[in-house]
């Protein structure tokens, strides 16, 4: 892995896991096996996590602050019988903010992985935001609607959508494409696997981290500075967890169907040895 020195600078290309030089795009394969994945994760977690401060702080920011007026306006529902502007409001704030944030955490991991310098993810992700909206929407429903019918459906359809976002917002695919490519990489049982085990992981252990908080919030009778203060702290260290984890389920899953970035050079065949950079 490059020196830490060297993490904003813009290199000439990035190598792929053979040694042989990508496109400075980021075409260099991805982890294969679920270890390597997983070792991935956590390097790129602590490589990644100061510039994604920029993403994880506001984001947590705006959670804490419509989660507020969401419960304000539900109250209004409940004893009042209005506040339902004000409670779906604070919704689109949440939903439209934590895709826009999600993917410029995305193209910040992406730059960060490929060893190029940081900048202009939060004008791309303008750009991308209603494409993402697209795909959150139909992943987030076609989810819904199995875990509705049975809760197996519903995770298979999880593992099967896990990469859409990352179509989108990496190959700047629309959403119908970015699912289409998410179901084409993760086709076989053992890609839908290797993909779903990453994010599980990465699901527990942002339970675990969470446990602590949970307890002071209880332990202060749901004190409301507790519980803000807590989701910072959490979302601070848990959600660039979960982008690099969706990254490097992306990237293993390219590199294990032998494909490349859409509009990128091939990488090495798959099958090619070699140690990799990560």
């Amino acid at each position: 892995m490059a020196d830490e020195e060297n993490l904003y600078a813009a290199p000439e290309a990035e190598l792929s896991p053979s040694g042989d030089a990508a496109t400075a795009g980021g075409d260099g394969e991805g982890p294969r096996e679920f270890s390597e994945a997983i070792s991935t994760v956590i390097k790129l977690y602590f490589k990644s996590f100061v510039p994604l401060l920029f993403v994880s702080v506001p984001w947590a920011m705006i959670m804490v602050i419509s989660n507020h007026f969401y419960e304000t306006g539900v109250e209004s529902i409940l004893f009042e019988g209005e506040g339902y502007a004000l409670a779906g409001m604070s919704l689109v704030a949440m939903s439209v903010s934590g895709m826009y944030f999600w993917g410029v955490g995305q193209l910040m991991v992406h730059n960060v992985y490929g060893e190029r310098e940081v900048g202009g993810e939060f004008e791309k992700a303008i750009d991308r935001l209603l494409p993402l909206l697209g795909v959150g929407f139909l992943t987030g429903a076609a989810t819904m609607l199995g875990a509705v019918l049975l809760i197996i459906p519903g995770l298979i359809a999880f593992g099967l959508l896990i990469v859409a976002d990352l179509s989108v917002i990496i190959e700047e695919k629309n959403p119908i494409e970015g699912i289409r490519r998410s179901f084409e990489l993760t086709s076989s049982v053992d890609n839908w696997s290797f993909g779903f085990a990453v994010l599980c992981v990465s699901f527990l252990v942002g339970i675990f981290l969470s446990c602590p908080m949970g307890m002071l919030f209880f332990a202060t009778e749901n004190d409301p500075v507790i519980a803000a203060v807590g989701t910072m702290v959490y979302a601070t260290a848990v959600i660039p967890l979960y982008l690099c984890a969706n990254y490097v389920a992306f990237r293993g899953l390219l590199a294990r169907n032998g494909a490349a970035i859409a509009g990128s050079e091939q990488p090495p065949e798959a099958g090619t040895d070699g140690e990799a950079e990560w």
